[in-house]
C-alpha cells in the first residue's frame, strides 16, 4: 500500500498576493524529487509529482548526510527528527579481504568545517521523513512518462496508462536511467546539439547486492554498541567483490556487496539482462562466505540469516556525468544529470542540493505572469552554474574512491598509495565536499556551523514579490 501522507492545512482567510497560475511536473518520487516537492510545498508553488511505481518499495539500504545538509533540515524544521533517527559517523574503515585495516577516512573532521558530523540514516527513515512533508494529493501512482512534448507555452506529459499532464516546467527527478533525459536528449541528438560525452547512456560496471538485518544482539555483533555508526568497507583483492556494513541506531546492520563485471565481456545485451533477471537469493549463495569484520569470526551469512526478504533487493552498480542538464521546459537532478559511485555516500547528498538550488531559481522567476521560455532559460542556466562545478567535484571524489574498490592495476595502486594519504589531505578533501552549503532562499535563514560555507542563492538571488505568500506559513512552521 502507498504510505499515508499527511496534509498541509492554511487559513482560508490568510491573505495572498495573487499568483499567475503555474505548476511543476515532478518525474519520479525518490529522495531528490520528495526534496524539491517538501520545497515547493513551502514557496507554495503548486507542483504534482508523478511516481512510475504503484507504492513505495521500502529499500533495505543506509543512506549518508552529510553536515552541508542540515542548515537545510533545520529551515525545513526536520531536523531534531533527522537527529533522532540517524547516527553520526566519525571514520570509515577499508580492509583487505583478510580483514587487515588498511585506510581509516577521517571523518570527524567535517564537524569542524561544517559544525556537525556526517550521519548515517536507514533509507525508510529518511524517506518517511521526507514524504510527512508532502501531502499525497500531489503524488500520482502509477504514472511511467513515455511521451514528452514541449512548446513557447508549456511541457506536455504522456503515461503509459494514456494519461496526460501539463504544466509549464518539467523536472526529472526519475534516476540515473531517466526517462526524461532520453526524451529530451533524443530531440537534442536529432538537431545536431547534443554533445558527443551525452550520447553514450549509463554503463553498468557491476551489480549491488543490498539489506538490512533485523534487530540484532550486540552480544554478538559489538559494533552496535558503540555511539557511532560503524562503516567498514572490505576490497576484494584476489575476489572480485567490494563489500561493506553500516550500523543503524536502531540496531540493525545494512550491508551490500558488489560484484564488479569483466568490463570486455558485460556491455552486451544479452549479458546486461542476466544480471538483472538472476535473483538476488542466487547471489546470496555465492557471497556468504566472504569475511565481516563486525564481529568475531563473521561471514556475510550471518546477515543474510538476519534480513528478511522484502529488505533484500539487487541493484546495477553504475556511474556517469552528463553535460547537458536542461533543454527548453525540461531541467534534471539527481541521478538523472550525476550518477556517482556510492563509495563516498553522496549520491543523496547531492541531489538534495540539487532540489534547493532549483527550488530557489524557479522561487525567483516572476510571480505577475506565467513563466516564459526565456524566463525558465534563465533560471536553469542559474541552477546549473551554481550546481554544475559542485557536483562534478563529488562525481570525481567518488570515483576516484570508487578506484579502490576495481580489480584493475590501477586499483592497487590506489590502494597502496591511500593508505599513505596525511592527513593534512584527507582535511582538504573534507573541506571540499561539505563546503557547498545552500539553503531556501524563500525561508528563514540558519547561521551557519563551523566554517564559511561557498556563496549559495539565498544571498544573490534578488526575490520576486511572492515572498510574502507564505510568511504566516512559515512564522507556524
Amino acid at each position: 500500500m502507498p504510505i499515508a501522507l499527511p496534509l498541509f492545512s492554511f487559513d482560508d482567510d490568510e491573505p495572498t498576493l495573487p499568483r499567475a497560475p503555474v505548476k511543476v511536473m515532478i518525474s519520479g518520487l525518490g529522495l531528490g524529487g520528495l526534496m524539491l516537492a517538501a520545497l515547493l510545498e513551502r514557496a507554495c508553488i503548486d507542483y504534482e509529482i508523478y511516481e512510475q511505481a504503484d507504492r513505495y518499495i521500502r529499500v533495505g539500504s543506509a543512506m549518508a548526510l552529510g553536515p552541508n545538509l542540515f542548515p537545510l533540515f533545520e529551515q525545513l524544521g526536520i531536523l531534531t527528527e533527522i537527529l533522532q533517527l540517524s547516527k553520526p559517523v566519525e571514520k570509515v574503515e577499508g580492509y583487505t579481504e583478510k580483514l587487515k585495516l588498511f585506510l581509516p577516512v577521517p571523518y570527524h573532521h567535517t564537524e569542524k568545517f561544517a559544525g556537525y558530523l556526517t550521519r548515517v540514516i536507514p533509507h525508510p527513515d529518511l524517506y518517511a521523513v521526507l514524504a510527512a512533508q508532502v501531502p499525497q494529493s500531489k503524488i500520482m501512482w502509477g504514472k511511467k512518462i513515455v511521451h514528452v512534448q514541449q512548446d513557447n507555452q508549456g511541457v506536455t506529459i504522456g503515461c503509459t496508462d494514456g494519461s496526460m499532464y501539463r504544466g509549464e516546467v518539467l523536472v526529472g527527478a526519475d534516476g540515473a536511467h531517466s526517462g526524461v533525459r532520453k526524451s529530451i536528449y533524443k530531440e537534442l541528438d536529432q538537431r545536431g546539439e547534443l554533445p558527443r560525452a551525452d550520447r553514450e547512456d549509463v554503463h553498468y560496471n557491476g551489480v549491488c547486492l543490498l539489506g538490512e538485518t533485523k534487530k540484532l544482539k550486540p552480544e554478538k555483533f559489538p559494533r552496535l554498541r558503540d555511539s557511532t555508526s560503524s562503516i567498514q568497507a572490505v576490497y576484494g583483492e584476489k575476489l572480485p567483490y567490494y563489500w561493506a556494513t553500516v550500523t543503524t541506531p536502531r540496531d540493525t546492520i545494512c550491508w551490500f556487496v558488489i560484484e564488479f563485471f569483466d568490463k570486455n565481456k558485460i556491455q552486451t545485451t544479452e549479458n546486461i539482462q542476466r544480471w538483472k533477471s538472476q535473483p538476488a537469493g542466487d547471489m546470496c549463495e555465492a557471497l556468504k562466505h566472504l569475511p565481516i569484520p563486525c564481529g568475531d569470526k563473521l561471514t556475510l551469512v550471518d546477515l543474510m540469516e538476519e534480513t528478511s526478504r522484502e529488505l533484500l533487493s539487487k541493484v546495477m552498480h553504475e556511474e556517469k556525468f552528463f553535460l547537458t542538464w536542461h533543454s527548453n521546459r525540461v531541467v534534471l537532478i539527481g541521478d538523472a544529470c550525476h550518477k556517482m559511485s556510492p563509495a563516498a555516500g553522496l549520491g543523496a547528498v547531492n541531489a538534495f542540493q540539487d532540489a534547493v538550488v532549483l527550488a530557489n531559481h524557479i522561487h525567483a522567476l516572476p510571480s505577475s505572469h506565467v513563466w516564459t521560455s526565456d524566463d525558465i532559460a534563465v533560471a536553469f542556466k542559474g541552477y546549473k552554474d551554481e550546481r554544475y562545478l559542485h557536483a562534478k567535484y563529488a562525481c570525481d571524489y567518488s570515483h576516484n574512491l570508487g578506484q579502490l574498490m576495481g580489480k584493475s592495476w590501477t586499483s592497487e595502486i590506489s590502494r597502496a598509495l591511500v593508505g599513505k594519504t596525511p592527513n593534512w589531505l584527507w582535511k582538504v578533501m573534507l573541506r571540499r565536499v561539505v563546503a557547498h552549503r545552500p539553503q531556501a532562499s524563500f525561508l528563514p535563514q540558519v547561521h551557519f556551523q563551523g566554517g564559511t560555507p561557498t556563496a549559495s542563492i539565498s544571498s544573490s538571488v534578488n526575490l520576486s514579490d511572492s515572498d510574502s505568500i507564505c510568511d504566516r506559513h512559515r512564522q507556524k512552521t
